[in-house]
């Protein structure tokens, strides 16, 4: 016959094991409503989910895992932190933290649910750790329960590992998974991508967390990428909304990408009146620019830069007629050097930018009216 003391111990160990799993529930399905809410949302408003294809931007390198497991693990440590703070044991601070993890649970689950809302099937591919990256938000969740209704430390101990083992895991499934930038390269122990050239190479250390569904130009709040989406500044980094650095989303040219750019950009003040002759039928403008060098520490002037800039046609025409001395444009335009044998025997070379637009950024007194800017003839 059992004793009434253990008799009493059973009871409340079945009891705390229930709370637990009505926290657990509790926080699971905040997680994967919210998420089904944005899905919702995408399909009634399009407009307000990510417009950029679904492209690999991994490289399945050990820099990526960790890099993804430092950024989720630094969002899903919120609750645990409110928790070493005392956050719990005040009124007004409980409230506060009910509110903050609410908003970081709702942020990134909506952002997802909304990329999944956009993309649907085409998206799939790219979020295979999607599962077990919700179930340790909603642990993560069930955490800040616990610890505002009292929990003990051997009890959010229990939950912080399961969100550790979780997390790694997601992210071990995310790096191996999902679809990888470069298929025809493989990255090494390393984290530099292989190929048939060993000069091929793409930087991918513990700072690089490429996002598997990324915008162009990625957002970057932090020099360490983020991964499962949770706020601009702290959230996971997975299908939707990552941040990250412009390298990681547009990975450095390599030789079989044959991508190359030429583009200058100059703002400066005019040494000398426009020049204009013709070439073989062929309108040639002439511009020389002062443009001015940053100044020292303390605030000395160090000169300017003179580059020689040509303009053609139309565009040599409208300059010649309305710049003059001392004006000040930009120019956007390529760099172009040229070589050539002079009369005496001699090699000479000129560096010049061909300019593909001319903008006036001071109005000359006159009458007369003036374009604001004249571009290249196509």
């Amino acid at each position: 016959m059992a004793t009434p003391g253990l008799s009493e111990s059973v009871v409340i160990a079945l009891d705390a094991s229930r709370v637990v799993r009505v926290r657990l529930g509790a926080a699971a399905a905040c997680v994967w409503l919210l998420t089904a809410l944005g899905v919702l949302l995408a399909r009634l408003a399009p407009a307000l989910a990510p417009s950029t294809h679904p492209h690999p931007t991994l490289h399945g390198t050990l820099g990526e895992l960790a890099s993804v497991i430092a950024n989720n693990l630094r969002v899903l440590a919120a609750p645990f932190l409110l928790t070493v703070f005392r956050w719990p044991r005040g009124r007004m601070t409980r409230r506060l933290g009910d509110l903050l993890i609410a908003a970081l649970i709702a942020e990134n689950t909506i952002a997802v649910g909304l990329a999944v809302g956009r993309w649907g099937d085409r998206l799939l591919p790219y979020v295979p750790q999607l599962p077990l990256e919700w179930t340790a938000l909603g642990i993560a969740g069930a955490a800040w329960l616990t610890a505002r209704d009292g929990g003990r430390a051997p009890e959010l101990a229990v939950y912080a590992l399961a969100t550790v083992a979780l997390t790694i895991c997601a992210a071990a499934v995310e790096v191996e998974l999902t679809p990888h930038t470069h298929t025809r390269q493989r990255a090494d122990r390393n984290g530099l991508t292989l190929a048939g050239d060993p000069s091929l190479l793409a930087e991918s250390g513990c700072r690089l967390s490429s996002p598997d569904f990324a915008p162009a130009g990625g957002q970057a709040r932090f020099k360490v990428a983020s991964s499962l989406p949770l706020t601009q500044s702290v959230r996971f980094r997975s299908a939707a909304r990552p941040a990250l650095p412009d390298y990681v989303n547009h990975p450095i040219p390599t030789r079989r990408d044959h991508q190359m750019l030429n583009r200058v950009i100059l703002i400066g003040r005019l040494t000398a009146a426009p020049e204009l002759h013709d070439r073989s039928g062929t309108q040639v403008g002439g511009l020389r620019l002062a443009v001015q060098r940053p100044r020292g520490k303390d605030g000395e002037d160090r000169g300017a830069d003179f580059v020689d800039v040509t303009v053609f046609n139309n565009q040599a025409q409208v300059c010649n007629q309305y710049l003059a001395k001392g004006r000040r444009v930009a120019i956007e335009g390529r760099l172009q050097h040229s070589e050539w044998q002079a009369e005496d025997g001699t090699r000479r070379q000129k560096l010049e930018v061909i300019a593909s637009s001319v903008e006036f950024l001071d109005r000359k007194p006159s009458e007369d009216p003036e374009p604001e800017a004249v571009e290249a003839a196509a």
